[in-house]
């Protein structure tokens, strides 16, 4: 690893000769080809290896979850695999995307999540059209633009604001749109979207979930997959001199900040090397890395001496001391903050998998949504 970053040293160098506007648009673009991401494109692949053109025998169109909390990296996962299938504009069967990626409405009903798949395909639907009309529109892009796989993210969105009941009738709903529109469609969202696997009729048409945890920092392969990580994004910093996030001291005090999800480490290291590059600093290290903290932490309002004639004191001396800052607290403060991100982390995952209290019952699948959906 440090053979990659010492041989990058030397175009960070060059990259830093640019503005520094630009060198945080390279970081922030640049895709980091870490563990989990790796594995989330590869579920992807296996889902749109299912597809099959016209003329040859086709495989029933399946669903793939990827779920996991704010910060776990689904959205780059998504748009990571999208930039691997560019949509073809100039080519011998003209214009061809066979990968598209929407984003589902905050408060979807039906007909404004089809919508915005279809707006994601290049069309618009006019306001006089139906959910029917505008799947069935869907449907004759998908097989103009040889479309095999559609991506939608916040598709927790679907289930967020509606009760048990009605998750029920997003189950069949989701399954009709596969059967109508015979493409392979990736669903990403909160842990909440799982629930949707409650359901038989949906049960059958999903694949194995892709469920994005943090990287463990108890385990031999999750931390050294967590350094492993941080020494690729710092391979993308371009300053002049390493770093070495990777070494344990920062990675543990990186994982403490972070949790350990890609997402906010990458928030916390674009905010780094965009203060490096204000300060002309060569190197990331615990001292700036505080500063960052600091920023997206700010204190309170410093108190008023009580006396009006008191000898006023430099403002360093009333900068919140460093208790509260995983990469300035000494030991004892450290380990009480280690001890906070291990409760939010036992929160969360309490959250994710929290069913309704109530037992779930099931009511006959009537054809309702079927024959409303139907062709």
């Amino acid at each position: 690893m440090m053979e990659v970053i010492e041989r990058l040293a030397g175009q960070g160098a060059a990259a830093c000769r640019q503005g520094p506007g630009d060198d945080i648009v390279e970081f922030e673009t640049r895709t980091v080809p870490h563990q989990s991401l790796m594995d989330g494109k590869a579920a992807i692949k296996g889902l749109q290896d299912r597809y099959r053109p016209k003329g040859r025998r086709r495989l029933k169109a399946r669903a793939l979850i990827i779920a996991g909390p704010s910060g776990a990296g689904k959205s780059t996962i998504l748009e990571s695999y999208a930039e691997d299938h560019p949509h073809l504009t100039d080519g011998p069967d003209g214009d061809v995307r066979r990968v598209v990626l929407a984003e589902a409405p905050k408060r979807p009903t039906q007909r404004s999540f089809v919508a915005a798949i279809m707006q994601s395909l290049g069309s618009r639907a006019r306001d006089a059209w139906n959910t029917d009309e505008i799947i069935t529109k869907i449907g004759r892009l998908c097989d103009q633009l040889k479309v095999e796989l559609i991506m939608i993210d916040e598709a927790h969105h679907l289930c967020e604001h509606t009760s048990q009941d009605n998750e029920e009738d997003v189950s069949e709903f989701l399954k009709s749109l596969l059967n109508r529109l015979g493409t392979q469609i990736v669903l990403a969202g909160l842990p909440s979207l799982l629930h949707l696997r409650d359901y038989p009729q949906l049960r059958r048409r999903v694949q194995p979930p892709v469920v994005l945890h943090p990287y463990s920092w108890t385990t031999i392969e999750g931390r050294a997959s967590f350094m492993a990580m941080l020494g690729l994004f710092e391979a993308q910093l371009g300053l002049p001199e390493p770093s070495m996030l990777f070494e344990h001291e920062t990675a543990k005090r990186l994982y403490c900040a972070t949790g350990g999800y890609p997402g906010l480490v990458s928030k916390e290291l674009s905010e780094a090397l965009s203060l490096a590059l204000e300060t002309g600093a060569r190197r990331i290290d615990l001292s700036l890395l505080g500063k960052v903290w600091d920023r997206f932490e700010p204190g309170g309002m410093p108190q008023l001496a009580a006396d009006p004639d008191a000898r006023p004191v430099p403002a360093a001396k009333l900068i919140r001391g460093t208790a509260h800052n995983p990469y300035l607290a000494d030991r004892a403060a450290f380990l009480k903050l280690w001890a906070k991100m291990v409760r939010e982390h036992a929160t969360m995952s309490e959250r994710a998998n929290r069913r309704r209290p109530r037992q779930l019952t099931y009511r006959p699948v009537s054809d309702e949504v079927e024959a409303r959906l139907a062709a």
